[in-house]
């Protein structure tokens, strides 16, 4: 599949909630307190409420979407305490187009950042970089 272009998408706002197809990858890690620390891409209100287990990198590839075919990359350092509730929080999160970026804001406060991906399959092995 080509690597969607940002440059060149109209931009779509679509409202939550959203129904997406594709497939992906969630690779489960117990983060050390430290690591996530100072490699975790912590905000403030996070640094404070960050209590540790398990955590997860997960790469997405998503077919559709309301926007448009995007891929996604996504840090979640752990659980987090919130209104005395355990919840998983997403700290960095990487997007392949502009209209999943803008539409991450105005839906569900997720700051995306905009990167490229490029995601080949040949037989029985995926290349993502």
């Amino acid at each position: 599949m080509e690597n969607p272009n940002p440059a060149n998408d109209e931009i779509r706002i679509a409202s939550a909630p959203w129904k997406l197809t594709g497939s992906g990858y969630i690779l489960l890690y117990r983060f050390p307190k430290a690591f996530v620390a100072e490699h975790g891409f912590l905000v403030d209100f996070q640094k404070e409420k960050f209590v540790s287990g398990w955590g997860a990198v997960m790469l997405v590839d998503y077919k559709t979407s309301p926007v448009g075919p995007y891929r996604e990359l996504l840090f979640i350092p752990g659980i987090f305490s919130f209104n005395k509730k355990k919840v998983f929080s997403i700290s960095k999160i990487y997007v392949s187009t502009q209209n999943s970026v803008i539409n991450g804001i105005e839906n569900w406060g997720i700051p995306k950042e905009l990167a490229d991906f490029r995601w080949s399959k040949e037989r029985s092995s995926e290349h993502i970089n």
